[in-house]
């Protein structure tokens, strides 16, 4: 599995960009809010170029 990891200081907010381990080629973006009760988000990527696009998403979004 491939992963990025990184904390974003100002918000407490640790962001994933992963493969997932049950479907390969498919990439997400998982996000825990430790400033709102460790709230989650994700957006997953699925198709062509999944791994850019997700990562062009968390640098945009994050």
């Amino acid at each position: 599995m491939n992963q990025d990891i990184k904390e974003r200081g100002d918000a407490k907010m640790q962001i994933s960009i992963v493969e997932r381990h049950d479907a390969p080629g498919v990439w997400s973006v998982e996000v825990v809010d430790n400033e709102h009760e460790g709230a989650v988000y994700s957006a997953v990527f699925y198709g062509p170029d999944s791994e850019e696009r997700a990562r062009e998403y968390a640098a945009m979004k994050y």
